[in-house]
């Protein structure tokens, strides 16, 4: 969820939804799928200070999040 410049993530067990951290995009230089990553259809947010993974459900659903991150950061 983008809400104010920051996305929200969260770890799901079933219906239970624990939020679990945010990632302000203002920091975000870079967004690319993850080559190499132990699970499928990942991707990366890359900051500075960190490289945040995510793991999508498809590859579409992947492409759909890399280029949504990446029309927000231009």
């Amino acid at each position: 969820m983008l809400d104010g410049g920051k996305v929200s993530y969260y770890a799901v067990q079933g219906a239970k939804q624990d939020k679990k951290g945010e990632v302000d995009m203002s920091q975000v230089s870079k967004v690319e799928p993850a080559i190499g990553a132990k699970r499928e259809f990942c991707f990366e947010l890359v900051t500075a200070d960190r490289v945040w993974k995510f793991a999508a459900s498809s590859y579409e659903e992947m492409t759909a999040w890399v280029d949504a991150f990446r029309s927000w950061l231009k």
